[in-house]
């Protein structure tokens, strides 16, 4: 059993004012905050929060790229450990999932049965009997998250329509005006020899920014005025300074890599 938080010891909110001048004012623990952070990340993908935490005070080149779509070439690894840093600063509402192209494949399926046609897809065919009734459209999978991340490779089995049903995920969230994530494997790129490639979907992300293992984020350098010394200027004061020391105590290992 885990032992009480020592700030709040448990009850989930600190007191900010005492009630001698009024009414008491509280607020949330950070503990709860911490838990709701990796609830979200959980929810987004399964395991994540156990992800290898980045360095304190390192930035992924992920974060840049939050609002718009993008290709990442990166090994399972590398992009969880970099995911989970960029979600966990997303906060506890950050609405973010990861699906996979057999995930897209099977609720595709869901549609098809639903039509009454027959499955072909050798991964699904044992599941064709109740997979209406069990599985989301792909519709369903695509449209909602606030950013979608589709994890290529993970589909073995060949289908002839994979490539279709990736492309038309694609203009499903492009529709909706969604960013997209696309993340293919260094030792599995997106290129003809893939089982999702076409020639649409290629030409569909030809001008998304591209994210590789081993990016790093170039930090801006500040700029100095003329007449000035060039010195740095001085660490902001107030709140602003504050919110920082508390986002990176909270966030910066959200977890260790394990669950507390």
């Amino acid at each position: 059993m885990d032992s009480p938080c020592p700030t709040c010891g448990g009850t989930g909110f600190t007191v900010v004012e005492d009630g001698s001048h009024g009414p008491p004012v509280t607020q949330v623990c950070l503990c709860v905050l911490k838990r709701q952070i990796i609830a979200n990340i959980e929810r987004g993908m399964r395991g994540l929060s156990e992800a290898v935490p980045l360095d304190r005070g390192a930035r992924s080149p992920l974060q840049a790229h939050v609002g718009n779509d993008l290709r990442v070439t990166a090994s399972p690894v590398w992009f969880a450990s970099h995911l989970r840093h960029t979600a966990a600063r997303k906060g506890a509402d950050w609405g973010f999932r990861v699906v996979t192209d057999a995930d897209l494949m099977v609720a595709w399926l869901a549609t098809v049965a639903l039509q009454g046609s027959e499955i072909l897809d050798a991964d699904a065919r044992a599941e064709a009997a109740p997979v209406s009734l069990r599985k989301l459209t792909l519709v369903d999978i695509s449209s909602p998250p606030e950013l979608l991340v589709v994890r290529l490779g993970v589909k073995a089995a060949r289908n002839s329509a994979m490539p279709e049903v990736l492309y038309e995920a694609l203009t499903i969230r492009a529709h909706e005006g969604k960013p997209t994530w696309v993340w293919d494997q260094p030792d599995a790129p997106f290129d003809g020899a893939h089982l999702s490639y076409s020639r649409l979907a290629d030409e569909f992300m030809e001008r998304w920014p591209r994210v590789r293992e081993g990016d790093e984020v170039r930090q801006p350098q500040p700029r100095v005025r003329a007449g000035s010394t060039g010195a740095a200027p001085p660490a902001p004061s107030g709140n602003g300074g504050a919110s920082r020391s508390v986002r990176d105590m909270m966030l910066g290992d959200t977890g260790g890599g394990k669950r507390r």
